[in-house]
């Protein structure tokens, strides 16, 4: 799995998250995460892509809507990062890293938690393996 770890000003805090960020308009979400995920990361062309879920973290105050999504077979390319994303670190992650990041006490970001109940939702067996090849942006 490839999680991105950056300084968050705001929470004034190191935050690990998916790779992601706005749809542009006229963007499909799917065309904004795989875009999202080749400037922040240089992967693309993926094999496979499958919707995860999706979730509106903050229904209160915005209507901004994240989507997950598993990719596979991904092909590393040159990162194009933004000026904001100079201290972005790109870090490869297992399922069991991630439950470990889930079960610590302060979890970064809305979207990790999300990851985690979808992908074991959708695929409940790989929890039980030790290490798998999945990607997941």
């Amino acid at each position: 799995m490839i999680l991105v770890r950056q300084h968050r000003y705001i929470a004034g805090t190191e935050s690990v998250e998916l790779p992601g960020g706005a749809i542009e308009k006229g963007e499909s979400p799917v065309d904004a995460a795989l875009r999202e995920l080749k400037e922040e990361t240089g992967l693309e062309q993926p094999k496979s892509i499958e919707l995860l879920g999706e979730f509106y973290p903050l229904p209160s105050l915005t209507n901004e809507k994240i989507y997950v999504y598993h990719m596979t077979g991904l092909e590393k390319g040159p990162q194009s990062k933004e000026a904001t994303e100079d201290d972005l670190v790109v870090e490869k992650a297992s399922i069991t890293h991630l439950a470990g990041i889930v079960n610590s006490e302060v979890v970064s970001g809305a979207d990790m938690l999300a990851l985690y109940l979808f992908f074991h939702k959708k695929h409940p067996n790989v929890l039980a393996r030790k290490e798998g090849k999945h990607g997941i942006c």
